[in-house]
């Protein structure tokens, strides 16, 4: 593999090499020292590990997030208090006492009636 770019395309002799991409460093060792370059590496893979961890806390923080939004147990805490705030109001209080006391009677002309009936 050579550090070298290729000169395709571009009309110039070997020795006026250019890199493939603008943004990718051209390295041909007689620019700088080989002690010059292990520090540019070690600063670049400096930067780029802090990259890393800033990107793994990001998906921490995210992940966190969304396993409190989407875990089932503050919701179904939160629906079954709304279900007793919901059957605690005095109108559904009111109903469901009528309702018990309609069932009861039922009951007992229903069981008079067999009484009567046997």
């Amino acid at each position: 593999m050579s550090t070298q770019g290729s000169d395709r395309g571009t009309g110039r002799g070997r020795g006026d090499v250019v890199p493939l991409d603008p943004q990718r460093p051209y390295v041909d060792g007689s620019a700088a020292t080989p002690e010059q370059l292990r520090a540019e590496v070690g600063r670049l893979t400096e930067e780029h590990v802090e990259r890393v961890e800033e990107a793994r806390d990001d998906l921490a923080a995210t992940l966190a997030e969304l396993s409190t939004r989407l875990d089932p147990r503050p919701r179904v805490q939160e629906l079954g208090q709304r279900a007793v705030a919901a059957v605690t109001r005095p109108a559904v209080l009111g109903s469901a006492g009528a309702l018990a006391a309609l069932v009861v009677l039922r009951r007992r002309r229903r069981a008079r009636a067999t009484d009567q009936l046997g």
